[in-house]
């Protein structure tokens, strides 16, 4: 089941809403070459009488204009250092100003207090200056207590199959003990032209969602609604359908409810994924015939034809009316674990807050342990120099659990 965000285009009508309390996020900061910008926001401390949190985003132009194209741009709290993705939205074409409202309610145990943020537009002709404002609006909450678990997030290259897989490590979640609702939340986008079917921004896919190993959602990603558009009359093909994104408007995530196949206190497995796809205009393909791309070409040029790009992040959500104690929280991520530089070119290393005795495999795109070790500090360094070049999956394992993450090889 998809739920969607509550997605407002933002209009002077909705700023005479009544409000309890509105808090200023960025305010008419400026993004220039793919720039990421944070900022330290105070937020309100006592969330127990807060019913709903809108996020309003708006966008102007920095002296020298905006940017033309269309940008894919996050919102994100960051949370022991990584940054979790709160709301997703594009840029539009040719157009000076624009804005969006989304509910970010389930964020709202990181909303609290003092807290970073991060804004990321990847642009790099002029800029946007952006602004964002929170209102946290009173009322009894339907859940007060909302964990979330962002165990992927990564830019993953879809269909140059020989040197990079399309299997995304499936993901064990500990349910809380006081867990009422719990849901699987997808944010992918297709990006890139000009390849097999036109991959991955204009290709229509369906990808799958399995639960304890059993397939039990589709999701079709593709929005045909572009044209529905709160930054109409822009220049460009903004009204084109595209995969799960639109010039101009918000990304709607998608939600699927598990909670029926997760036992609290006990865990649930979730696995994404992807229709399989083989692009057969890629570089790395010898039998590329330039006439049956679209781009007119097999090598990719930064133009008509560019990598096919799925941006993905996966999250898990639950919610409860009473707070999870300290006995609930996941083991394993309480080891805080650290893995960099990702890519690395051969040294990588791996920290945690305390030492635990971990089982560690370094596994390749097929699933073969190519390295095997243990850890019991809470630093190491692994020596992947002998290895060769590509993605590999470090999995960490122990009576805490079960910690996998994926890093590139390069020499």
């Amino acid at each position: 089941m998809r739920t969607f965000l509550t997605l407002l285009f933002l209009t002077c009508s909705m700023l005479l809403l009544a409000q309890d309390v509105t808090v200023t996020g960025f305010d008419g900061e400026t993004h220039t070459g793919g720039s990421t910008i944070n900022k330290t926001v105070e937020f309100p401390a006592d969330l127990s009488n807060v019913s709903q949190i809108l996020m309003h985003i708006s966008l102007s132009c920095p002296p020298g204009g905006c940017d033309p194209w269309d940008r894919l741009a996050k919102l994100s709290v960051v949370v022991d250092g990584e940054a979790m993705e709160i709301g997703r939205y594009a840029t539009p074409y040719l157009l000076s100003t624009c804005g969006w409202t989304l509910d970010v309610t389930d964020y709202r145990n990181y909303l609290t207090g003092t807290t970073e943020l991060a804004s990321s537009i990847e642009t790099y002709q002029n800029g946007w200056n952006i602004h964002t404002s929170f209102d946290f609006i009173e009322g009894t909450p339907e859940y007060e207590y909302v964990t979330v678990t962002q165990f992927y997030r990564d830019d993953l290259t879809y269909g140059d199959t020989l040197f990079y897989s399309i299997n995304i490590p499936d993901y064990d979640f500990m349910v809380p003990e006081n867990a009422e609702e719990v849901v699987f939340r997808v944010i992918n986008t297709g990006h890139g032209q000009g390849n097999t079917d036109n991959a991955a921004e204009f290709s229509q896919k369906t990808h799958h969602i399995h639960v304890n190993g059993e397939e039990r959602f589709s999701q079709y990603l593709w929005d045909p609604n572009c044209a529905q558009n709160p930054c109409a009359n822009q220049a460009g093909t903004w009204q084109f359908a595209r995969a799960g994104w639109c010039p101009g408007k918000a990304v709607v995530p998608w939600d699927y409810d598990v909670t029926q196949w997760g036992t609290p206190g006990g865990s649930v497995n979730v696995d994404y994924v992807l229709e399989p796809f083989y692009n057969l205009c890629s570089p790395w393909n010898i039998d590329c015939t330039p006439s049956n791309c679209n781009g007119g070409a097999c090598t990719y040029n930064s133009s008509t034809h560019t990598t096919p790009v799925y941006k993905i992040a996966l999250q898990m959500i639950s919610k409860s009316s009473t707070q999870v104690s300290v006995e609930e929280v996941d083991p394993m991520e309480q080891l805080g674990i650290q893995v960099f530089p990702n890519p690395t070119e051969g040294l990588l290393n791996v920290t945690m807050k305390h030492s635990a005795l971990l089982s560690v495999e370094v596994l390749d795109i097929n699933g073969k342990a190519v390295m095997r070790s243990n850890m019991n500090t809470t630093r190491d360094q692994l020596d992947l120099r002998e290895l060769r070049s590509g993605i590999y999956l470090l999995k960490m394992s122990g009576s805490e659990g079960i910690h996998s993450q994926r890093f590139i090889l390069t020499h």
